[in-house]
């Protein structure tokens, strides 16, 4: 029974896989539900995919966590009023957050 279960939980995660949108777009849309900037829409189909799709729901579960801890520090500054960052400091901290996820 259990290798049944596992079997459609694998064949379901593909299909919402499949039905959504590529990472690199959820990715996007991930970014911009954080600042509520995303239609209800766009919300569940980042939600569909991040069920089915483990890193997109890795890198949500982390910008949150990033968003948390930057409210705590400046609550009252805007995105808007930031300064971009630059190519080479989000690489920098994408492989910051890549190995701090196996720890």
């Amino acid at each position: 029974m259990k290798r049944i279960y596992t079997l459609l939980n694998r064949i379901v995660k593909r299909m919402i896989a499949m039905l959504t949108p590529s990472c690199e777009v959820v990715g996007y849309k991930i970014s911009r539900s954080i600042d509520g900037e995303t239609s209800f829409l766009d919300n569940l189909l980042v939600r569909l995919h991040t069920f089915g799709c483990v890193f997109c729901d890795r890198y949500r579960r982390q910008l949150i966590h990033i968003h948390e801890k930057l409210q705590k520090v400046q609550p009252d500054i805007s995105s808007d009023e930031l300064p971009a960052l630059g190519k080479a400091s989000r690489e920098k901290l994408k492989n910051i957050l890549r190995n701090a996820d196996r720890l």
